[in-house]
């Protein structure tokens, strides 16, 4: 099974042009071996092996042509290789009758690779929101905390956590908590940018990723959308608030765990004081922090915020 992940890891690493490459390599080898080996060996099903190749990593069309190549060339061998057709009927019946068999296994494979496919998208995207889910934010704060360490890029995290969710669900029903998650979800997408990355990653919390924002910004900004927020569950009748925790790093961590960890205390710190709040913490410590309470902003030291 080590094995096999492994070759199938390879596989799917090649490039198209190394593909096509090794594509006609294979083919041009198993032509080598089934003319020089004359009918001592079946090489027939290995004609197949180049069809399958191509048709995994590039596409159906090209795949297509690699099996007309191996129909040609398995039936030239068989008629110069001392294995010659009695009619010419007979050799174009056996060029008709692989290209159709190569055709079913590069539609099968294509099959596959699709479903597959699909099934990696699916794995990656919470079913409810049609966010990204908690593994996929944790592979992505990895990829952003080593980015921004390299070219020294502010590096922007935020937990958004739903106050008395529970008993929302308990008051109300499942079906109020999931039109909650889902309004939250379109208010996230509507409010920030392509480029900043947004996930559900627990049953009432999301997380953001604010790809290359100032800090000022990202207060102000994180300050209007706690007040939608407010809003949008005021109108709808909805008895819930939120916990908003940003952390903005100058100097970013080696991990992208300790970076969550500082999130994660953050929201823990609000959630114990009163919920219903947004506050920023700057890193290094010699930079302030930001608080917003139930619409009124305050600033304060890290000094404060740890007395806490």
């Amino acid at each position: 099974i080590d094995s096999g992940a492994f070759l199938f890891n390879r596989i799917n690493r090649l490039t198209p042009s190394f593909t096509y490459l090794l594509g006609t390599l294979l083919l041009v080898t198993i032509a080598a071996a089934d003319y020089y080996s004359h009918v001592e060996l079946m090489i027939s099903p290995f004609y197949a092996l180049p069809c399958l190749l191509v048709d995994w990593r590039i596409g159906r069309s090209p795949a297509l042509v690699y099996g007309l190549l191996a129909s040609a060339l398995q039936c030239l061998i068989g008629t110069f290789g001392g294995h010659p057709y009695s009619s010419n009927v007979f050799f174009y019946w056996d060029i008709v009758v692989n290209v159709l068999f190569y055709g079913f296994l590069i539609w099968l494979v294509a099959k596959l690779r699709i479903a597959l496919e699909m099934e990696r998208a699916l794995s990656r995207v919470d079913f409810l929101t049609k966010l990204a889910n908690r593994k996929t934010f944790q592979e992505s704060l990895e990829i952003e905390t080593r980015r921004c360490q390299r070219y020294g890029h502010i590096l922007t995290v935020v937990l958004i956590d739903c106050d008395d969710f529970t008993g929302l669900i308990d008051e109300r029903g499942f079906s109020t908590g999931d039109m909650l998650l889902g309004s939250v979800a379109d208010m996230v997408t509507e409010s920030f940018r392509t480029t900043d990355f947004m996930a559900r990653t627990g049953s009432n919390e999301f997380a953001l990723i604010l790809s290359e924002t100032p800090y000022a910004n990202s207060a102000v900004k994180l300050k209007k959308f706690h007040q939608q927020l407010e809003l949008a569950t005021l109108a709808r009748g909805w008895p819930v608030t939120f916990s908003i925790a940003c952390v903005a790093y100058g100097s970013v961590p080696d991990t992208a765990a300790r970076v969550l960890d500082d999130a994660r205390s953050l929201l823990r710190q609000i959630k114990q004081t009163g919920k219903n709040r947004f506050e920023q913490k700057i890193f290094p410590a010699d930079l302030i922090a930001i608080s917003v309470d139930a619409g009124s902003a305050r600033t304060r030291s890290h000094a404060d915020l740890s007395s806490q």
